[in-house]
């Protein structure tokens, strides 16, 4: 279901950008939602696999540790959800 909800924020951010909108608040609430959901699906991959997933023996591991930087390049979901109320409002 999050990685769902995640596709549909950037497809709904990815339209708003090609019909030429303004699309600060949806690219801030696309990626704070994505954030927040890419890093509760790792933990949950890590938390399957017995923790072992945070070794270096697992591809789960290396993916968790990209993804943690990913979700926080250019802003951490608290940041973009601060930025989204500031465009929204």
């Amino acid at each position: 279901m999050l990685l769902e909800q995640s596709r549909s924020h950037v497809l709904r951010a990815a339209v708003r950008a090609a019909n030429g909108a303004v699309c600060d608040s949806s690219i801030a609430a696309m990626k704070s939602y994505v954030s927040r959901a890419s890093t509760e699906i790792g933990e949950e991959c890590v938390h399957l696999h017995g923790g072992i997933g945070t070794t270096e023996d697992l591809a789960i591991g290396h993916g968790y540790k990209r993804l943690l930087v990913l979700a926080s390049l250019f802003g951490d979901a608290n940041t973009e959800l601060t930025r989204f109320m500031r465009l929204a409002g």
